[in-house]
């Protein structure tokens, strides 16, 4: 299966306009350096609204364990050049590194895990930088409220400094993730009549997909599985399950007239007071 993963380091409301850094990889069929049109597709859709702002690419090519060791090591240089190439040809981006890697070694032992981690090791990682430009702080967008203003039925508000890894619902940095939901757990617990939704949202698929992949499940629900990670995170601090839901939308409600990154984010939204 291609897909294209994204791990992305965000800033908060005020400081650069554009994350600094950005991790992409580009997944590839077994012995192929051809770049699919779904990978394609995807790759249009990131760099579209990118490729004003960004200084460096770094691209390396990796590939799975199947094959002889000089096999692979060529075969990962192939990828990189394929992806270079590309960004070259439909951005005018040049990268200031091009590798092959070769090979990364497996580390599961059960067949089903093998098969993944081969899965994923057949590909290539985009490494961006982007350049740094001061902004001063933008208020909340119109739509949205904070946890500090008066809330009613049907109001929204986006969780602030939460990031997955990517393809997963697992936190990139736990400690500021779950720093941010204590707040937010800390409003609940002094509103104890506040009910509320949890919606998932992503970035970064075209409109064939319904929703975008997880890694741990290996099905196309990313937006739900993040959405319940926040929900079950929760439970365990002890906001009562009756008094929240959780639902994923995929990209079906993207952010008008925003970067298509802004697109991935999770909500809270009051249905009820």
């Amino acid at each position: 299966m291609n897909r294209l993963w994204i791990i992305a380091v965000f800033i908060s409301s005020f400081g650069f306009s554009q994350p600094k850094k950005e991790l992409i990889t580009v997944h590839f069929d077994s012995n192929s350096a051809a770049i699919s049109k779904t990978e394609a597709k995807q790759l249009k859709l990131f760099f579209s609204d990118r490729n004003q702002s960004i200084t460096t690419l770094q691209i390396h090519g990796f590939c799975d364990d199947v094959g002889s060791s000089e096999s692979n090591l060529a075969l990962s240089e192939k990828r990189a050049l394929a992806v270079a190439g590309y960004l070259k040809a439909h951005f005018k981006l040049s990268a200031s590194e091009i590798a092959g890697k070769g090979e990364i070694e497996l580390v599961s032992t059960s067949e089903y895990e093998i098969e993944k981690e081969r899965t994923d090791h057949r590909s290539v990682t985009i490494a961006i930088e982007y350049a740094e430009k001061n902004i001063e702080e933008k208020p909340v967008e119109e739509g949205y409220k904070t946890f500090g203003d008066k809330l009613a039925v049907g109001d929204k508000v986006i969780i602030d400094n939460i990031i997955f890894v990517s393809n997963s619902k697992v936190f990139e940095d736990y400690d500021k993730a779950t720093a941010e939901l204590q707040k937010i757990i800390a409003y609940f617990q002094k509103n104890p009549t506040v009910e509320f939704e949890i919606n998932g949202h992503v970035c970064c698929i075209s409109k064939s997909f319904r929703d975008a992949h997880d890694r741990a499940t290996g099905l196309n629900n990313l937006s739900e599985s993040r959405a319940k990670s926040i929900y079950d995170y929760f439970v365990e601090n002890g906001i009562a399950k009756e008094r929240m839901s959780h639902k994923g939308y995929g990209r079906q409600f993207p952010r008008p007239g925003l970067p298509e990154k802004e697109n991935k984010r999770v909500e809270i939204v009051i249905t009820k007071l």
